[in-house]
């Protein structure tokens, strides 16, 4: 009940839950996408899934140096750049170079946002951290199983070139929704 009365912290979990969804009704489908829309053989999509790897370690190198002086902004930057690089998978579809450059981007805007998230729980839930996290993680895996499902119908219904198209709609809602709460929530910074 404590947890629940923490109202930045309600809007982390929701966060959560929309900016997963978002990133994996698309990720979900990546290696599909590649094949079918972009035309490239099973050998891009693990490098591709190296890239992804490689950025997330890139982005635990920027997180230590920025994260605690500009938090918000930090946290802001990585929703922003999962939201272009959803909107652009489209129009860079067939280029490879481009799509391993999106792969790298990508990565760092998950993973900054996986860590802002989780520090702003730990934070927040100072004195509770151990159920605060249990419920973080708990949203995180509903929001892989809704970005799944997500990206699921988008093929059904709009196509599978529609993906990063309908996972950008959940993401710009989730930065809407974190900019909203970060000017509402000043102390968050």
């Amino acid at each position: 009940p404590e947890l629940a009365r923490n109202g930045l912290l309600m809007v982390i979990f929701l966060l959560t839950a929309i900016v997963s969804s978002a990133h994996f009704s698309t990720y979900s489908y990546i290696e599909p996408f590649a094949k079918d829309i972009s035309g490239f053989d099973g050998k891009f999509i693990t490098i591709f899934l190296l890239l992804f790897g490689v950025a997330g370690i890139v982005a635990s190198v920027l997180f230590s140096k920025f994260y605690k002086l500009i938090p918000n902004a930090f946290t802001a930057i990585s929703i922003a750049i999962i939201l272009a690089c959803l909107l652009a998978l489209n129009f860079i579809a067939t280029n490879e170079s481009l799509m391993l450059a999106l792969a790298f981007i990508w990565g760092l805007g998950i993973a900054g946002i996986n860590m802002s998230f989780q520090i702003k729980v730990l934070s927040l839930a100072s004195n509770a951290t151990d159920a605060a996290m249990a419920i973080y993680s708990a949203i995180y895996n509903i929001g892989i199983g809704a970005g799944a499902l997500i990206g699921h119908q988008t093929i059904v219904h709009l196509g599978e070139q529609n993906i990063g198209n309908v996972g950008s709609l959940f993401e710009a809602v989730g930065l809407v929704i974190f900019l909203v709460a970060a000017i509402k929530f000043k102390k968050a910074e």
